[in-house]
C-alpha cells in the first residue's frame, strides 16, 4: 500500500472513531431536573469560651546570647570550640599567639618612658635659674648700661656749661653790633666794621643753637640708656626667677602639656599590655551559635569572637500589621506553630513592643509592621534558633460567653442591634440585643437572647417581625443524570464509568477563608 493510501485509511478511521464517540457522548447520559425547597439557615445560640486572636509571623532567636570580644587585636593560635558545640562555664575556647605583640608593646613602652624623661628635663631647664657665663654676661649688661647712663649724664652737664658760655658770647656780640649801628649812623665807623660786628653776632647765635641741639641729643641718648639699663636689670632678674616671665610661664605650660601627653601614652601602652591575654574561656554554659575565630588569622577588638547561648531560652521576633498593633499588649499569651514540626503548639508571652514601625516586603508590595518580641515558654529540643513560626496572639479571652454567628446580627437606624429569633411554628421575632465583642466570625451577645434559642443565621432585608420563616424559603433546582445502558451494551461495555479523566466537582479547589486578622476561635 502506498503512503497516500495509508493516510486516507487512517483519516477514515479517525472519522469513524469520532462519530462513535459522539454517539456515545450524546446517548450515554440523560438529564432530568428536580426542584427542592430550601429554608433559611437557622443557628442555635451557644455558650462557651472564646478567644480573639491576631495572627503574625516570626523567627526564633536566642533570648540572651552572650557575645565574647577580645580587648586587644590578636592572632588566633588554636580554636577549641566550634559552632554547635556545647560548652560549660570556664571551658577553654581559644588561645592566642601573643609573643610578637607583647614584644612590640614592650618596645613602645620603653620609647614612651624615654619621652617622659626628656619632657621632664626640658621642663626643669625652663624653670632653673641661670648660672655661670650666661649669668656673668647678664650682669655685665647691667654694669655697661649703668656706665652709659653716667657718661651721658656727664655729657649733658658739660653742655649746660657750653650753653651758658655761648649765651654770653651772643649777648656780647649783640651789644657790639648795636653800638656799631649807632656809630655807623654818625659816621664814627665804616660800613665794613659794622658788617663784621653783625657777622660775629650771627656766628655766636649759631653756636648757641648748635650747643642746645647737642644737649637735646644727649638727653635722648640718656633716655635710651635708661631703657637699656631697665632691660638688662629685668633680664638679670628673670634669669634668677624664670617663672615671673609671662613668656616663660607659657613655655612651661606647653612643656607641662607635652609631659602629660607622654605620660598618658605610657599609661595607654601599659593598659594594652595588661589587656593582652593568652586565652579566652567561656563565661557561661550553653551552645556556640556563632564563631569568627580562625586559626592563624587576626581577630580585632571590634569583632565578635564567639557567641554562646542557652538554647532552652528562646525568643521569637515577630511583626504585627499596623492595623492590629493597637490590640497588642505586653503580657498577652501567644500560641505558635511551625510547618517543620507537625502537631506541636508552642506557647509564649509578649514581652516587648518596639516603639517604631518599619516597612516589610510582601508578595503584593509592602506593608507597615511593628516588631514585637515573644518569649517562648519551655521550648523542646526540636525548636532551634532561626525557625519560622506562625503566631496567634490572644488579645481577648472570654469564658462562658453567649455568642452567635456575626452574620446573624443586624443594625437598626438608631445604631442599635437586633436578631431574628425563630419562635414556635417558625414565626420570626425581631429581638433587640446588646452587642458585646465581635470579630470576623462571631459576636458576643450580652443581653436579649438566651442559650438554646434559635435565630436566623443570615437574615435578609425583606424579613419582618411576625412573618413566617417559610415565607423566605427559596427553590433550588437539582439536576439528576441517568446513564443510557444501551450504548454501553452496543459498545461492548468498554467505556469506564465517569470516563474522560474528569475530576469530581470542585476537585483541587482550596477552601475559602484563612489568613484573616483577629479571628475568634471557640475553645
Amino acid at each position: 500500500m502506498t503512503a497516500t493510501k495509508k493516510v486516507i485509511v487512517l483519516g477514515i478511521a479517525a472519522v469513524l472513531v469520532a462519530g462513535v464517540s459522539g454517539v456515545y457522548a450524546k446517548g450515554l447520559f440523560q438529564t432530568s431536573n428536580k426542584t427542592q425547597i430550601k429554608m433559611p439557615d437557622v443557628s442555635v445560640v451557644e455558650k462557651g469560651d472564646l478567644s480573639k486572636r491576631v495572627t503574625a509571623s516570626g523567627t526564633t532567636v536566642a533570648a540572651d546570647p552572650v557575645s565574647i570580644f577580645i580587648e586587644l587585636s590578636q592572632e588566633v593560635e588554636e580554636v577549641f570550640a566550634e559552632v554547635g558545640d556545647t560548652v560549660n562555664e570556664g571551658d577553654l575556647l581559644v588561645t592566642y599567639d601573643i609573643e610578637d605583640t607583647q614584644r612590640e608593646l614592650k618596645d613602645k613602652l620603653a620609647e614612651a618612658n624615654a619621652s617622659v624623661e626628656n619632657a621632664k628635663i626640658s621642663l626643669s631647664e625652663l624653670s632653673a635659674p641661670v648660672e655661670g657665663a650666661e649669668l656673668l654676661e647678664l650682669q655685665n649688661q647691667v654694669v655697661n648700661a649703668e656706665k652709659n647712663i653716667k657718661d651721658t649724664q656727664s655729657q649733658i652737664d658739660s653742655y649746660d656749661i657750653k650753653i651758658a658760655q655761648a649765651q654770653t658770647e651772643v649777648d656780647n656780640a649783640k651789644r657790639t653790633m648795636e653800638d656799631n649801628a649807632q656809630l655807623l649812623t654818625v659816621g664814627g665807623i665804616s660800613q665794613q666794621e659794622y658788617d663784621n660786628a653783625e657777622q660775629a653776632y650771627q656766628k655766636a647765635l649759631d653756636t648757641l643753637t648748635q650747643t642746645q641741639n647737642d644737649k637735646q641729643t644727649a638727653e635722648l641718648s640718656l633716655q635710651t640708656a635708661e631703657l637699656s639699663l631697665q632691660k638688662a636689670q629685668l633680664n638679670l632678674e628673670e634669669s634668677q626667677n624664670k617663672t615671673s616671665s609671662t613668656a616663660t610661664q607659657n613655655s612651661i605650660k606647653k612643656q607641662q602639656n607635652t609631659l602629660e601627653t607622654a605620660q598618658r601614652n605610657v599609661s595607654s601602652i601599659q593598659y594594652n599590655i595588661n589587656k593582652l591575654t593568652a586565652a579566652t574561656y567561656s563565661p557561661i554554659s550553653g551552645t556556640v551559635i556563632e564563631s569568627n575565630a580562625v586559626e592563624g588569622q587576626m581577630l580585632t577588638d571590634s569583632t565578635v569572637m564567639m557567641k554562646i547561648a542557652d538554647l532552652s531560652n528562646l525568643d521569637v521576633e515577630a511583626y504585627v500589621s499596623e492595623y492590629d498593633i493597637a490590640q497588642i499588649e505586653v503580657g498577652q499569651k501567644v500560641e505558635m506553630t511551625s510547618d517543620g514540626i507537625e502537631g506541636k503548639v508552642y506557647t509564649g508571652t509578649v514581652t516587648k513592643i518596639e516603639p517604631t514601625a518599619s516597612t516589610q516586603s510582601t508578595m503584593s508590595g509592602s506593608e507597615t509592621v511593628v516588631p514585637i518580641v515573644v518569649h517562648m515558654e519551655d521550648p523542646d529540643e526540636l525548636m532551634k534558633p532561626g525557625f519560622s513560626l506562625d503566631l496567634e496572639i490572644i488579645v481577648q479571652d472570654l469564658s462562658d460567653a453567649v455568642y452567635v454567628p456575626l452574620s446573624a446580627v443586624g443594625k437598626n437606624k438608631d445604631d442599635s442591634y437586633y436578631v431574628y429569633k425563630v419562635a414556635e411554628n417558625d414565626v420570626l421575632q425581631k429581638t433587640d440585643i446588646t452587642l458585646g465583642s465581635t470579630n470576623d466570625t462571631s459576636a458576643v451577645i450580652e443581653s436579649g437572647i438566651t442559650v438554646g434559642e434559635k435565630i436566623v443565621t443570615s437574615p435578609t432585608e425583606d424579613m419582618t417581625d411576625g412573618a413566617n420563616l417559610s415565607d423566605f424559603a427559596t427553590t433550588v433546582e437539582q439536576k439528576n443524570t441517568e446513564q443510557d445502558s444501551s450504548i454501553l451494551d452496543n459498545m461492548g461495555g468498554n467505556m469506564p464509568n465517569g470516563g474522560g479523566g474528569m475530576p469530581p466537582n470542585g476537585g483541587g479547589m482550596p477552601p475559602s477563608g484563612g489568613g484573616n486578622r483577629g479571628s475568634t476561635t471557640p475553645k
